[in-house]
């Protein structure tokens, strides 16, 4: 199947950052990334001729038996939304799986994944992270976020010793001074 061309970076300051400092929270289910996932996902589907004929004909037969049932009532019954692939999707809520008991770490790769797919330029920011996982737990946060294009930013509130391969550390005093 078809990349997605990833998108321009957002131009408001707010959607300039993925900034998560609810850890061990990870926001997979933020709408506008999920807006972003309907529309790739209805643009794969069109791209796909036997796969979005099949969907057009399962909506036109639930649109069918609707009209079918209400149809014998004695008021006058009707589909109020134009139907569409992508309000199918927000309806019945395509998202990341959410229930199952993910690890921080792999929340957090899905996040990078979840950013790749939908083309997302935008900056992973994780706010003292590193309180949150093991060396070895590092280094794969930055495989990955290497290997999935994702720019990503720690903020530790403390000075941490521990270098690793894919880092570079920069320290900000209180006077905003840089070393």
């Amino acid at each position: 199947m078809p990349e997605s061309l990833p998108q321009k970076p957002p131009k408001s300051p707010k959607k300039a950052l993925h900034v998560i400092n609810t850890l061990p929270e990870v926001p997979l289910s933020d709408r506008t990334m999920l807006a972003k996932l309907f529309k790739l996902v209805t643009e794969r589907s069109e791209l796909e001729p036997a796969l979005y004929e099949q969907i057009q004909s399962l909506s036109s037969a639930l649109m069918e038996a609707t009209e079918d049932i209400v149809g014998g009532m004695r008021g006058d019954y009707g589909l109020a939304v134009e139907w569409s692939y992508e309000t199918f999707l927000k309806s019945f809520g395509l998202s990341p799986i959410t229930n199952q008991d993910y690890s921080l770490l792999d929340n957090c790769i899905r996040l990078f994944g979840f950013c790749a797919d939908i083309g997302d330029l935008a900056p992973v920011v994780l706010v003292n992270a590193k309180s949150f996982f093991s060396e070895n737990e590092l280094e794969e946060l930055f495989d990955q976020a290497v290997f999935s294009g994702t720019r990503l930013l720690l903020l530790e509130s403390w000075i941490d010793a521990r270098t690793f391969t894919r880092e570079t550390k920069t320290t900000i005093d209180q006077h905003l001074c840089a070393e």
